[in-house]
């Protein structure tokens, strides 16, 4: 069976996020976190549910709130007001192209 897998992102800060799968989606995400537990990185390939192919990263940071890794970490918030506007933050699709 087709691994099916939503990720929904805050929409602002204190809101909830939602991760939605199949068994099939929801097994391969346990898989990338295993990796990046193991590793530093995992990855699980799924689909939306309009067919349309993503990969989905996992990745180990490691530190407390206030470390300087996390500080300068991106906020996930998409909504237009909450959204990121620091500059020099750290994009967690950089991690994956810097390997």
């Amino acid at each position: 069976m087709t691994a099916i897998l939503h990720v929904h992102a805050q929409l602002v800060p204190h809101d909830e996020a939602f991760i939605v799968g199949n068994r099939e989606g929801l097994l391969a995400l346990r898989k990338a976190i295993d990796a990046a537990l193991e590793g530093g990185r995992g990855e699980a390939e799924a689909f939306v549910s309009d067919g349309e192919g993503f990969s989905a990263y996992v990745i180990l940071q490691e530190g407390d709130l206030w470390s300087s890794e996390w500080i300068k970490a991106v906020v996930p918030y998409v909504k237009d007001w909450a959204a990121e506007d620091r500059k020099n933050v750290v994009w967690p699709w950089s991690r994956i192209k810097n390997e």
